[in-house]
């Protein structure tokens, strides 16, 4: 599957006050990266996500202090291919007590490494009290705080890459996990990541990747369980899940399973086969974007075994005017015999005579030339086992 690349951008910070908050002594730091959740292609949009995670931050007495009380976080970028347009709450929403402002500032200065403009967005948490509501604290995993929603320039056909040049955090956070205001501290962020270049395999391209961490097979008698995660999604219509059987080389599709679409939480999807024949079966998915790109998993296999002594299948074609086949399987390796009777109890004709692998289907053909029409019988002889199974001859 493709890899979604983490645009992890440069990050600088600096102390913020919070009026009527105290500045204490404290320990950690925040990271923050801007990751692209979805591409319009030119003459479309753009959508990043701003994701943000703590590493370790505790106020002065050593005690958790990780939820966000305001900041603000400027992403700069280049003016020749895109356009601001719009700002959307995530994680950070209004209704827990976050008021979110959205500004875009066109005029390069020193603060923007880029010859560009950034957007600006502006943390409140004031309405965040003990009386009010919880606040947004965040995980030492990255949490998505809030979407930016730029336009592609029409005239874009020739670019090759978008650049946003620079993403900075200036962040404070409640003391502790009552979101006091008496005693409040702030935290400064400490630098990570670089500048990143957004690049396109070409202007049309709007497929990006789907991460697929696991893919496994579970056996269970003779059924198979396939399980599969992935970490992100982007433009995923869904898994065809195709399989092989024992014996057969071509590739068959045994279901359709929907994907989440554009997402950067973590999906868990499963699909159920019944009935397989003993062997070993070979699975892979072929994602699909909505756009028809598609690409293939790595392939798993999975051991099939026999749960009853033997299996013999019916003959096939039935009636047949030639040659027929039919289908054995036995569980434990073993000497096999099987022979062509004629409706008196003659043997007419020996088919198989010779050891057989266990778990391992073989494919018996019946050569009926020279026999005259009528009914046969197909007999198999193991060392724990016998069976018949009957055919018409009709020339």
């Amino acid at each position: 599957m493709r890899i979604r690349h983490h645009f992890a951008l440069a990050l600088t910070a600096a102390l913020l006050l919070v009026p009527g908050y105290t500045a204490l002594a404290q320990s950690g730091s925040a990271d923050i990266r801007t990751v692209v959740a979805s591409n319009g292609g030119t003459g479309g949009q753009l959508v990043v996500e701003i994701q943000a995670r703590q590493n370790n931050l505790q106020n002065a007495d050593g005690d958790s202090a990780p939820t966000v009380a305001s900041g603000t976080v400027d992403v700069a970028y280049e003016t020749s291919t895109l356009t601001f347009d719009s700002g959307t709450a995530s994680g950070l929403q209004l209704f827990s007590g976050y008021q979110l402002n959205f500004s875009e500032i066109t005029d390069p200065s020193s603060e923007v490494s880029c010859q560009g403009a950034f957007v600006r967005t502006n943390i409140n948490g004031s309405f965040v009290s003990p009386s009010g509501f919880a606040g947004y604290d965040l995980t030492d995993s990255y949490t998505t705080l809030f979407t930016l929603t730029f336009d592609i320039a029409g005239d874009a056909a020739g670019s090759q890459s978008f650049t946003f040049c620079q993403t900075s955090l200036n962040l404070s956070v409640f003391d502790d996990d009552g979101n006091s205001d008496e005693d409040g501290g702030t935290i400064e962020a400490e630098p990570s990541g670089g500048d990143v270049v957004l690049g396109f395999e070409e202007a049309s391209d709007v497929a990006l990747p789907v991460e697929l961490t696991s893919f496994d097979a579970i056996a269970d008698a003779g059924s198979a369980t396939l399980q599969w995660e992935t970490a992100s999604e982007t433009n995923n219509a869904g898994f065809s899940v195709e399989h092989q059987q024992p014996g057969v080389e071509a590739w068959a599709e045994a279901g359709f399973v929907a994907g989440a679409g554009t997402t950067l939480e973590t999906q868990v999807y499963s699909y159920r086969l019944e009935e397989l024949k003993p062997g070993t079966h070979r699975f892979r998915l072929r994602q699909l974007d909505f756009d028809g790109a598609f690409e293939y998993s790595a392939e798993v296999k999975l051991e099939v075994a026999l749960v009853e002594t033997f299996r013999l299948s019916q003959v096939y074609p039935n009636p047949t005017a030639g040659e027929a086949r039919v289908d054995v399987v036995v569980r434990e390796d073993q000497a096999v015999t099987a022979e062509i009777y004629d409706v008196l109890g003659r043997a007419v004709r020996v088919v198989y005579n010779g050891q057989m692998r266990a778990s391992t289907p073989q494919v018996l053909k019946l050569d009926t030339e020279g026999l005259p029409s009528g009914l046969y019988f197909i007999r198999l002889i193991g060392e724990r086992f016998n069976d018949t199974a009957q055919f018409t001859l009709a020339r």
